[in-house]
């Protein structure tokens, strides 16, 4: 497999200002690929794609809610702009609560269930009419879903978490 496998195709990962969302993007823009990484952090998401860009990959910044449908439009939208298509969205932005359920805040699950869950759906959403042959990119694609071992396997503390990954 060449080393330059992702030539050509334009990338968007939610939650890419640290973590596993900016090691994807720095391992995708390595291998050739255009990445639009966005995040709610807006200082370390330009610094994590200037990172990438300082080492001569090529990747945008955009400030991004994935809670909220018309961001995710022109999240899609700026990367059909600046890199002229789309073809993988990464769906990795999340959060995680560790207390107990009986300790859980309802506002707080509210939050975790709307950046895990509703964010996730908005994000297929989007990809999927973007993606589509009559849509913008046309041409197919791939989304991928960030999902978790805590899914499948009971862990306590991680009872909302474990929920909105599975």
């Amino acid at each position: 497999m060449s080393d330059k496998e992702f030539a050509g195709k334009s990338v968007l990962i939610t939650g890419g200002a640290g973590g596993f969302g900016a090691a994807f993007s720095l391992a995708l823009a390595e291998r050739g690929a255009a990445v639009m990484l966005t995040d709610i952090n807006e200082t370390a998401g330009a610094e994590a794609a200037k990172a990438i860009n300082d080492v001569g990959g090529r990747c945008g910044f955009m400030l991004h809610d994935v809670t909220d449908d018309a961001s995710w439009g022109r999240a899609v939208q700026a990367c059909l702009d600046e890199f002229g298509g789309l073809d993988i969205v990464i769906n990795n932005a999340g959060i995680e609560i560790s207390q107990l359920l009986i300790d859980t805040d309802p506002t707080e699950c509210l939050a975790l269930l709307n950046i895990n869950v509703i964010g996730t759906m908005l994000g297929i959403k989007h990809a999927f009419h973007a993606m589509r042959p009559e849509g913008p990119a046309g041409e197919g694609g791939v989304i991928l879903n960030l999902a978790s071992v805590a899914a499948i396997s009971a862990t306590p503390g991680l009872g909302v978490y474990s929920a909105s990954k599975a």
